[in-house]
């Protein structure tokens, strides 16, 4: 058997490999594991029970409880695809109906249960690691005590609705110490499709502000929009406003304002410069 990473193409033309290697066939279950056909009742679910007498989770690891390792053979049997995130094979599974389920067996909570299987994938043991997938944001929340933000990246994706009405994939907020003491926050929205407008590129609203810690007041921000061609995005949409190693984009100026800025005046011009961007309220917690 053939055991490959598979790819697809999401609709920013990037390319997307899924978590392990697999082997791909109609079936393929069963003709490495034909005991298993015997087992299903008649909505095709398998008892976990019997499951358990031929395999075993992975080392009590509950984010990974998706995924059964055969105990006399080197190969790893999953869920059913359904089970995971957009019923795709790239995304991780459902982490709460899965360990649910499998938390409440391990600890006799519930007899048993039925569980539906991937019939047309398999895996090499081997290849198996442990690995976590992100929720729709994460990172540290605003604190409104400027100095106590945390110098870390927080990265909210966007909804549907959002994706839908202006083609925005995900908002990243990151907040870093300056050598002078003054403390610099970056916004970037990071948009899923070129905009037709300015030459087949890919346009991102931006925003830089300084925060002055001795008179404990914002004194600068502007906003602009960078633009990257293809090769450009593809490098920046996989690496966090952090770590992105080329900065090299092209970079539109829209507006400045320099002097003392209230926390509210703000958060007041983040919010207009950002408008229809739903994380900017989430991430200064107001409604």
């Amino acid at each position: 058997m053939e055991f490959r990473k598979l790819y697809m193409t999401n609709s920013a033309g990037f390319e997307i490999d899924s978590i392990y290697p697999v082997h791909q066939e109609k079936g393929i279950l069963y003709k490495v594991f034909p005991f298993l056909q015997d087992l299903r009742d008649k909505d095709g679910l398998v008892p976990m029970s019997d499951l358990s007498e031929k395999f075993d989770f992975f080392d009590g690891f509950l984010i990974n409880m998706g995924y059964l390792k055969s105990k006399d053979t080197p190969y790893t049997i999953m869920f059913h695809q359904y089970f995971r995130r957009s019923y795709s094979a790239f995304n991780n599974f459902n982490p709460y109906i899965v360990n649910l389920l499998g938390d409440l067996y391990i600890n006799d909570k519930i007899l048993d249960f039925l569980i539906a299987l991937d019939e047309d994938s398999i895996m090499q043991t081997k290849d198996w690691h442990q690995y976590h997938e992100r929720e729709y944001w994460y990172g540290p929340k605003f604190n409104h005590n400027i100095p106590h933000n945390k110098q870390e990246v927080t990265k909210y994706t966007s909804s549907f609705i959002e994706k839908c009405a202006n083609g925005s994939a995900f908002t990243e907020y990151y907040w870093k110490q300056k050598k002078d003491g003054s403390f610099q926050l970056e916004i970037e929205e990071l948009t899923e499709i070129e905009h037709p407008n300015i030459e087949q590129s890919f346009g991102c609203r931006y925003i830089h502000s300084l925060y002055d810690k001795d008179n404990e007041s914002f004194n600068h921000i502007d906003g602009s929009t960078r633009i990257y061609d293809s090769n450009q995005y593809q490098s920046r949409f996989y690496n966090s406003i952090d770590n992105y190693p080329n900065r090299n984009a092209k970079y539109k100026k829209l507006f400045r304002v320099d002097g003392k800025l209230s926390l509210d005046i703000w958060k007041t011009i983040i919010q207009g410069y950002l408008y229809h961007n739903e994380s900017v309220n989430q991430y200064f917690n107001e409604d």
